[in-house]
């Protein structure tokens, strides 16, 4: 009878200590677990001290409001424009993108482009990702504030 008691304590044990719902994900687990799509946008030129922001989202074609970009764990990034397609040449974009800076950043690699692009992580969470590209320019600096929900 001890044999069995001591069995069933040693297979409860292991079961509780198997439980994966209670290990939260890294940031590459909740970026890469669900879609995302932009939800706001906003961009601020700062020049000579006076900084003007514009909802850059309202301004966005339709067909590039309903986007998917989807990140994957081999460290791609599928851009698919959706539904509604601006271009169906380029319906489905791909490019790497990696964390940096003590995964404070996340880069996205263009081929169109000689260096990746910069994204810091404002908030990244099952449901929003928010970043902040900047860019210094000659007689300004660019900010560019985007927020995506995932869906």
């Amino acid at each position: 009878m001890k044999k069995y008691l001591l069995l069933a304590g040693s297979l409860l044990a292991l079961s509780a200590c198997s439980k994966k719902d209670d290990v939260a994900p890294g940031l590459q687990g909740l970026l890469t677990a669900k879609p995302w799509r932009i939800s706001a946008y906003a961009t601020t030129i700062t020049s000579a001290g006076v900084a003007t922001t514009k909802d850059s989202y309202a301004n966005m074609p339709a067909c590039s409001q309903d986007d998917v970009f989807t990140f994957k764990n081999d460290h791609t990034l599928t851009v698919d424009e959706g539904a509604t397609q601006c271009s169906p040449a380029t319906a489905l974009d791909s490019f790497a993108w990696s964390f940096s800076n003590d995964q404070t950043q996340l880069l996205i690699a263009n081929p169109d482009h000689t260096s990746p692009e910069t994204n810091d992580i404002l908030e990244l969470s099952s449901t929003t990702l928010r970043v902040r590209i900047t860019t210094a320019r000659t007689n300004d600096v660019k900010v560019e504030t985007i927020t995506f929900t995932s869906f």
